[in-house]
C-alpha cells in the first residue's frame, strides 16, 4: 500500500483496482518517473460486494465483510485508503480497462477525490494493446475484455503505458459519479461484464445452474471450478468468487443433495 513515510516528496499517485497488477504499472515508469511518482491499489474486488452507500466506516465493513474470506488487516487498508488526502498530489492516476471491478473502481474514485487532479489510463484506448487482445485471441471478433491482468509486465515496459495518461474532464467526470450513483443503489448481488461489454446486475444464484451442471459431469472440485470459470469468464468473474459461490451452495444443503439424489457421486 501506501508508504506513508515518503509519500509527501512523490508528486504522482498511480492506483489500481488490484494488489496483484501493481508490477505492471511498476514496469511501464522510466527510472525518471519512479523518482516522483508512487503505486497502490485498492483492497477490495467491488463487482462482487454491496457497493458503499457513503465512505462512512460501518458502510465500508458492510461492503468489506460481506465475503466470508476477508481479513482484518485489509479492512485497515481500506480504511486507509478511503480517508486518505489525495489533493497532496499533482495527478492522481486511475489505471483501468473495462472489466466490471476496475471500471466500478474508477467511477468510485470521481466520487471520492477532487476533480481537479484527477487522470486515467485506458487500456481500451491504447492501439497495442487492442493488437495484442486480438492476436492473443486469434481474431476472434467477439468481445474480449482488455484489464491489468491481462497485460504482462514485459508489455507494460515495452509499450511505455504511462505515456496515455488523460486527464479526467469535467463532462466526463460526472458521467462517471452518475454511473458510480447508478450501481452502489444495485440491490443484487453481482455486477459483472456481459459478453458484450456492457455492465449488468444479476442476482446471487445466476451461477447455479452452471455449477449444479458441471457437478453432474466432474466429481473433482478443481475440474468443477474450471470448467464453471471458462464458462463466465466473459462477465469478467474470477474463480475466487466462483469457488464462494460453491460454498454457499454446500453450506445450504444444495450440492449435498444433489450427491445424495442425483446421478453424481464424490
Amino acid at each position: 500500500m501506501i508508504n506513508y513515510l515518503t509519500i509527501y516528496m512523490k508528486k504522482e499517485l498511480h492506483i489500481v483496482a488490484s494488489s496483484c497488477v501493481t508490477s505492471v504499472v511498476k514496469q511501464s515508469l522510466t527510472e525518471e518517473e519512479k523518482q516522483y511518482s508512487d503505486v497502490t491499489y485498492f483492497p477490495v474486488d467491488l463487482c462482487c460486494h454491496p457497493l458503499p452507500k457513503d465512505y462512512s466506516d460501518l458502510e465500508l465493513a458492510r461492503t468489506f465483510f460481506s465475503s466470508r474470506s476477508q481479513e482484518f488487516d485489509r479492512f485497515v487498508e481500506l480504511l486507509d485508503f478511503v480517508h486518505h488526502d489525495y489533493s497532496k498530489y499533482d495527478k492522481v492516476i486511475i489505471w483501468h480497462g473495462d472489466i466490471t471491478f476496475e471500471l466500478l473502481f474508477l467511477y468510485m474514485m470521481c466520487d471520492l477525490v477532487s476533480s481537479k487532479n484527477l487522470y486515467e489510463i485506458d487500456l481500451t484506448k491504447i492501439p497495442a494493446l487492442l493488437k495484442y487482445t486480438n492476436e492473443r485471441n486469434n481474431g476472434n471478433e467477439d468481445h474480449w475484455t482488455i484489464y491489468m491482468g491481462s497485460i504482462s509486465p514485459y508489455t507494460a515496459k515495452e509499450n511505455h503505458l504511462t505515456s496515455y495518461v488523460s486527464q479526467i474532464e469535467e463532462e466526463k467526470l460526472q458521467e462517471y459519479r452518475d454511473l458510480w450513483n447508478k450501481w452502489k443503489n444495485t440491490s443484487t448481488k453481482f455486477i459483472l461484464n456481459t459478453p458484450g461489454g456492457e455492465l449488468k446486475a444479476y442476482p446471487g444464484d445466476f451461477m447455479d445452474k452452471a455449477i449444479l451442471q458441471t457437478l453432474h459431469k466432474y466429481s473433482k472440485y478443481r475440474m468443477v471450478l474450471c470448467e464453471v470459470f471458462r464458462k463466465f469468464s466473459p462477465y469478467g468473474i474470477g474463480d475466487h468468487i466462483i469457488a464462494e459461490r460453491i460454498s454457499y451452495l454446500y453450506e445450504h444443503g444444495v450440492i449435498q443433495a444433489l450427491f445424495v439424489y442425483g446421478n453424481n457421486h464424490p
